[in-house]
């Protein structure tokens, strides 16, 4: 079950109390920006390994894998119904659903 998988892909971090644990969600609408994250974290060399990514839809996940995220947690039953698309403007119904699954991650 999905608790089960979350436990296990979090007993795989890292425990270091003085480095910083990223927690991250991403639908594909979003997916530049997460590019653009994991580009800068290599540029200065930092690493990967404290950040875990919610990714809503399979196309993000597959998209975390192929970045080289090491731990990226994805399931169709929990983020089944969040859109792909990016939001059209602040506050519209995409934009609701997305942060919705921010906040509950």
């Amino acid at each position: 079950n999905a608790k089960h998988r979350l436990k296990d892909l979090l007993s795989n971090i890292p425990s270091n109390a003085d480095e910083p644990l990223i927690v991250l969600t991403c639908n594909k609408g979003q997916s530049e920006l997460l590019v653009n994250f994991v580009c800068s974290v290599n540029a200065r060399e930092l690493k990967l390994d404290r950040v875990i990514l919610f990714a809503t839809d399979e196309d993000t996940h597959k998209l975390c894998q192929d970045l080289g995220l090491p731990y990226c947690y994805y399931d169709t039953k929990l983020f089944g119904d969040i859109p792909q698309d990016s939001a059209k403007y602040f506050g519209d119904d995409t934009f609701k659903r997305v942060m919705k699954a921010k906040v509950y991650c």
